[in-house]
């Protein structure tokens, strides 16, 4: 997968910005402020359908103007491709070969992983931040994920909302019934897929891992359904007797307390706890390892690499990382890539972004 186009009307600070790309490694440089993140963010955008840095839409639009737009030419397997996004106060259009489409079929045309210095912080940081990382690989390597994805937490904020219903009625909960079984049959969907993906992972990482380490240390990946140990739970029947279990908890906290929504993945190094017993450097190399990994996945489930996104990631990493890193993507992962100065022994093109321009093109 390669994206040989990026064009931008009215986005962000670029009132028009084009450049085409050719394969390797691409190298947005310049000073903050610049807008080399605005780059990642319109490639991001245009594979799925949201910003990675903001929910306010308006903020992608150029002061002063009505809409802005995104067009992504890409190949995938050697057929061309172009994506388009139209954002227009809170709404946006998207397009796939200049059909218009709904934001479900996007997912997954232009697979992209994407890398930032937060993540750095994943295996110490929240479980949403963990969830939100398999989600959103595995949307792109399945559709019916994605769907189920969406059908599961359209079908948990209904639930939700018919808790505060029953607790104010003093209800006894049996109008429950209809969307546990909904939830029960999504959610089961989802805990088979991730339980899957994380174990396929989990393999490819790991041995990443001791190649970046070059020592005998072995990392892994858990997987912990509903925030607990894989007993194998995660049935449709399971699922409903938990929740009927948990009815009355669920009433006076007006909370779904089980689920795929309360899932959460485990860092592991020769067994142990990455959170409480690992170094800094090696929780680095375990979240590198794990982006590589995302990459492999990928390519296993789609049969093509995805394109892959670096935001200032480079400077936050030592020599021998940053190394281990680009040396394994190499020519076979397009990757795009900003900071603030060039890396001398970075193989790349580097394209200048010049600080308050309001547009650029080669």
């Amino acid at each position: 997968m390669q994206v040989t186009s990026l064009i931008l009307t009215d986005y962000r600070n670029y009132s028009r910005f084009k450049m085409d790309f050719g394969p390797g490694v691409h190298f947005f440089y310049g000073k903050n402020g610049a807008g080399k993140t605005n780059l990642l963010e319109a490639l991001y955008l245009a594979s799925f359908g949201r910003s990675f840095r903001t929910r306010d839409e308006g903020d992608l639009i150029i002061w002063d103007e009505k809409e802005a737009k995104i067009e992504v030419e890409f190949t995938r397997n050697q057929v061309s491709h172009r994506l388009g996004v139209i954002l227009s106060g809170r709404s946006k259009r998207f397009s796939f070969d200049r059909h218009e489409v709904p934001r479900r079929d996007l997912i997954g045309e232009l697979a992209v992983v994407l890398f930032m210095p937060d993540d750095l912080q994943r295996i110490k940081g929240p479980p949403l931040g963990r969830r939100h990382f398999i989600d959103s690989e595995l949307s792109q390597a399945s559709r019916s994920y994605f769907r189920s994805l969406l059908q599961y937490h359209r079908t948990l904020r209904q639930r939700n909302s018919l808790l505060r219903l029953e607790r104010d009625r003093r209800g006894d909960g049996k109008d429950l019934d209809p969307w546990d079984i909904q939830l029960a049959h999504f959610g089961a969907e989802l805990i088979k897929a991730r339980r899957d993906a994380i174990f396929k992972m989990s393999k490819e990482a790991g041995f990443l891992y001791e190649k970046i380490a070059g020592d005998d240390e072995k990392f892994s990946l858990e997987y912990l359904p509903f925030g607990q140990e894989d007993e194998g739970q995660g049935s449709e029947e399971n699922i409903r007797e938990l929740l009927f279990n948990a009815r009355k908890q669920d009433l006076e906290r007006v909370f779904t307390s089980v689920g795929p929504h309360r899932d959460d993945i485990r860092f592991l190094l020769n067994d142990r706890d990455m959170r409480r017993f690992a170094s800094q450097g090696q929780q680095r190399t375990g979240v590198v390892a794990l982006k590589l990994g995302e990459i492999e996945y990928l390519y296993q489930e789609k049969g093509s690499y995805p394109i892959l996104l670096l935001d200032d990631l480079l400077s936050e990493l030592d020599d021998s990382r940053r190394q281990a890193l680009l040396s394994h993507v190499g020519e076979k992962v397009q990757t795009f890539v900003t900071g603030t100065e060039k890396i001398g022994n970075l193989v790349a093109q580097f394209h200048p972004i010049l600080k308050g321009a309001k547009s650029n093109a080669d």
